[in-house]
């Protein structure tokens, strides 16, 4: 597997971090795994933004998938090493993980399955968690149907009175201390109203982590059909054509950027249905 770093400060710096990437190589080597030291280049970001390049064929795999893809020789001892290369490398890069109390600002299509990603990254680890989601507010309003759960979204009362919701649950939790883990959940496509509430969640003392869930705009579409409330192909399309540039200026203001590939086909996904079947996808921590 390849690892590839990115850091936005000093040139020294940087060659600190070619140096802990050189070691790291070679205590793999060391353990017969098979390891490339990949290209490195800045990142606009103010801290780290990092990826596991699972030999090299996806950009941003995530790291349970560059590990699982890893080729290992023969000996037992192989896997262990492995699994304590993965730990160090957490431990070295991970930031997030030394951080009491972190604001993490989701990035992704409709459908990539960034609550998928939430739920496995921090409510099953039991962190004390809150997350602040437009599509719960929109839910909660009187007028919402629950055999009609398009019909909220046309409402323009009820998004101005959800959006307000989530506004006010936004900076409560802000004060809140004993909140390990704020999941601010969306698109992360609305860049001035995110960029404002990153300031703010800086301000009040939090680190700043986005966390962009990538998925490819077919796999999204056939993701949204599949759900009881569908958002159209086209409007995917028009948030896909946003993320970029988002991720951009979202980057410039976080600590702290990684890209979780939570991309698979959709016929592993209805495999799992089969009785007997089983296919493993999108690799979690």
């Amino acid at each position: 597997f390849g690892l590839t770093l990115w850091r936005s400060e000093s040139e020294s710096m940087r060659r600190d971090a070619a140096g802990g990437v050189r070691m790291l190589y070679l205590a793999l080597h060391s353990a017969s795994i098979s390891a490339s030291v990949a290209h490195m280049r800045p990142w606009a970001a103010p801290g780290w933004a990092y990826t596991l390049d699972a030999a090299s064929a996806l950009p941003h795999p995530t790291v349970a998938q560059a590990f699982s893809t890893a080729r290992r020789r023969a000996a037992p001892w192989v896997d262990a090493a492995s699994v304590l290369a993965r730990k160090l490398v957490h431990f070295v890069w991970w930031r997030e993980g030394m951080q009491p109390h972190v604001c993490v600002f989701m990035v992704g299509l409709p459908a990539a399955g960034k609550s998928t990603v939430i739920n496995a990254r921090y409510l099953r680890r039991n962190l004390p968690t809150a997350i602040v989601d437009l599509d719960a507010e929109m839910v909660a309003h009187p007028a919402y149907d629950p055999k009609d759960p398009d019909s909220i979204y046309r409402l323009q009362e009820a998004y101005k009175w959800a959006d307000a919701r989530v506004e006010e649950r936004f900076q409560d939790l802000l004060q809140n201390r004993s909140i390990s883990r704020l999941v601010v959940d969306g698109t992360g496509t609305n860049v001035d109203r995110q960029i404002r509430r990153m300031c703010e969640a800086r301000a009040a003392g939090w680190f700043i982590k986005v966390l962009y869930v990538r998925v490819p705009v077919r796999t999204a579409i056939q993701r949204a059909a599949l759900r009881s409330r569908r958002v159209s192909p086209s409007k995917i399309a028009a948030y896909d054509k946003k993320i970029n540039g988002a991720l951009g200026v979202s980057a410039k203001h976080a600590d702290e950027m990684e890209t979780v590939d939570h991309s698979f086909d959709m016929r592993e996904h209805l495999l799992l249905s089969t009785p007997g079947a089983v296919a493993i996808y999108g690799g979690m921590l």
